[in-house]
């Protein structure tokens, strides 16, 4: 099918070590990211700057503004209810990767206040 055809992120977000997330949403994130990346119309760059992009909302309203910031930080909108819920979605996902700072943005991630509360037990290597 058409699914097969899509190929997979640069890294895998169940081995990037997020505790905060259930690996069901995660997955489901992960999904969405690699349809946005794969539809050549869903990630576009915002008009009049060079460091955000619109990005196709699943839900079929306006799209998502994402904004990326010059130390990797990349940031989707309030209207993102997973954006707002976990601080990961699908939208800012993306346009990492098409930035190549996937890595940078999952690291940022692991290593944020909120997510550290939740990995002390968590031992990583």
């Amino acid at each position: 099918g058409a699914a097969s055809q899509i190929p997979p992120l640069s890294i895998n977000l169940k081995e990037a070590g997020i505790v905060s997330i259930p690996t069901t949403t995660l997955q489901a994130i992960e999904e969405k990211a690699k349809q946005l990346l794969y539809e050549d119309s869903s990630i576009v760059p915002a008009p009049g700057s060079d460091n955000a992009y619109m990005v196709k909302s699943w839900r079929g309203e306006k799209p998502h503004y994402v904004v990326v910031k010059p130390e990797g930080a990349v940031m989707c909108d309030s209207s993102c209810p997973q954006w707002r819920g976990s601080r990961l979605c699908s939208h800012i996902i993306a346009v990492a990767e098409k930035e190549n700072s996937l890595s940078q943005l999952l690291t940022k991630f692991t290593k944020s206040k909120r997510e550290m509360n939740l990995s002390q037990l968590v031992i990583t290597p």
